[in-house]
């Protein structure tokens, strides 16, 4: 019996995914950005200066503390699993205060944009000047 996929054609379809991922990926990205910053403006609109602050700072902890225990073996290095950890402790820290009216889709956007604060620092503190790139 002849196989349907010959070898020719799982190449052909692999090659025509990796290009569909390649042009989607950036659209995927985008989008989902703007959806973040759409709803870090309703979070500013609806909580005080104080209580986003607040929720900025603990995201910042919460990231920097999934990712020390993603470190030293308590977590899975996992992004989702770090994720997870890092809006629990969120949570948590934001109730213990007092403030339960702020959903885990806020705390999530809180925590992406800590990455995403994160991961620009990484980028303006890495040294370029006397570096040969390429």
């Amino acid at each position: 019996m002849e196989a349907i996929f010959t070898p020719e054609l799982q190449k052909f379809i692999t090659e025509i995914a990796v290009q569909l991922l390649i042009v989607a990926l950036p659209v995927v990205v985008t989008q989902t950005f703007l959806v973040l910053r759409q709803l870090a403006k309703s979070i500013r609109a609806r909580l005080s200066t104080e209580q986003v602050f607040l929720l900025e700072s603990l995201a910042a902890i919460g990231v920097r503390a999934a990712e020390q225990s993603g470190l030293n073996g308590s977590l899975q290095n996992i992004g989702q699993e770090k994720r997870e950890y890092a809006v629990a402790f969120v949570k948590k820290a934001l109730e213990s205060r007092g403030l339960k009216d702020i959903n885990v889709d806020e705390i999530e956007a809180a925590i992406e944009a800590a990455i995403r604060l994160g991961l620009q620092n990484a980028n303006e503190d890495t040294p370029t000047e006397g570096v040969v790139l390429g």
